[in-house]
């Protein structure tokens, strides 16, 4: 269902900086009326004076895995909008490292960030949903959430589980006439890789990989584009999209380059942890 985004609605978490700051801009650009959301306020700010001037903006700090923080949010959205149209859940943390050299505290921390919290927010926001106005769920999850890729196991759960939550509820909600759009990207060219919980394999390249990345503008773009037009999922790059085509076609071959990849860049990782663990 195509929708028009000018005065609608809109709840953004994440929007203190990177992909978040850049919906905010392109959102502000057609008109809508935000709430912004996220854990540094300082950073709000900046982003709120940006858009400001577009359009009616609000900021509230928040810390998604908090219940009281969430049903803050949503009583701003009922006391400033008098409603929702629009939820994206943006906000998200990442790990990297071979899961034999993590732990259970950064696997807990990922999920509650990347899958609870946004479980728990939709639920929230159902009540303001349900009588929005041509309402939308956007799930920002990931190319790791269609496919598991290397050193990224925490991460790739929870956003696994979080596409899996969205399928889910694009079923049970279509009763209420609320859109789920599920948005899979590579990586975008933001400073995420430098807030990463745990990092217990190469930095560099990580950082190379993201330097890399979709600009995160244009990520944007093609996102409200998704959202006008109805969309139930976009992926995004064309490389990206590929692969999961190819995977899902043929998933022994992505099985193997893969299995591959990992043995050549991580296998002496891998070696000195069986070596310190049997030291």
């Amino acid at each position: 269902m195509k929708r028009e985004l000018r005065n609608a609605r809109v709840l953004l978490t994440g929007a203190s900086g990177g992909l978040g700051a850049a919906l905010a801009r392109e959102l502000a650009a057609k008109g809508a009326r935000l709430m912004l959301t996220g854990r540094s306020a300082e950073r709000l700010r900046e982003v709120a004076r940006s858009v400001e001037t577009s359009t009616e903006t609000h900021i509230l700090v928040a810390d998604l895995t908090h219940a009281a923080d969430r049903k803050s949010l949503v009583h701003s959205c009922f006391d400033k909008f008098g409603g929702l149209d629009v939820l994206i859940n943006n906000a998200g943390i990442g790990a990297r490292g071979l899961f034999e050299n993590s732990s259970p505290d950064v696997l807990r921390k990922t999920m509650e960030v990347n899958f609870f919290a946004a479980a728990e927010l939709i639920r929230d926001c159902l009540d303001l949903l349900v009588n929005g106005e041509n309402p939308i769920i956007v799930n920002i999850c990931s190319a790791s959430g269609r496919r598991g890729f290397p050193v990224r196991s925490e991460y790739c759960a929870s956003k696994f589980a979080l596409a899996g939550l969205s399928e889910v509820l694009r079923a049970e909600l279509a009763i209420h006439g609320i859109d789920v759009l599920i948005v899979s990207p590579g990586h975008i060219r933001t400073e995420f890789h430098k807030h990463f919980i745990a990092n217990t394999t190469q930095a560099g390249r990580t950082g190379r990989m993201h330097a890399r990345g979709v600009p995160p503008e244009q990520a944007a773009a093609k996102i409200i584009r998704a959202i006008e037009k109805g969309k139930h999922e976009v992926v995004f790059p064309f490389k990206i999209w590929l692969t999961l085509l190819v995977n899902r076609l043929f998933p022994r071959i992505v099985d193997y380059f893969t299995a591959r990849h990992c043995k050549r860049h991580y296998a002496a990782e891998s070696n000195l942890h069986k070596q310190g663990t049997a030291g």
